[in-house]
């Protein structure tokens, strides 16, 4: 469980600071569906592809080279991200 917290924010984090307008875009993929129903992980997976550009030129389903490249240059920014953790108790 801590793995997948720990990466969905690292992905949040990379892209709020690298891909803001397609995260945006993303949003507004999500926005246009339906409230009221629980939305499949292929649905939400294609509102993201559509919204990163991750699809082939048939627009039919995802490029795998598009999705690698997009993976290879997430984790290489957040290996230079140095991020610094407070371990020491807090006191009241």
């Amino acid at each position: 469980m801590q793995k997948a917290e720990a990466e969905s924010w690292a992905l949040t984090y990379y892209l709020i600071k690298n891909r803001l307008p397609e995260l945006r875009k993303y949003y507004d993929e999500l926005a246009q569906m339906p409230r009221d129903m629980e939305l499949s992980p292929d649905v939400l997976e294609q509102a993201f592809g559509r919204a990163f550009d991750l699809y082939d030129t048939t627009g039919e389903k995802l490029d795998k080279n598009k999705v690698e490249r997009f993976e290879r240059d997430w984790a290489q920014y957040m290996g230079f991200i140095r991020l610094t953790v407070d371990n020491s108790e807090k006191t009241k």
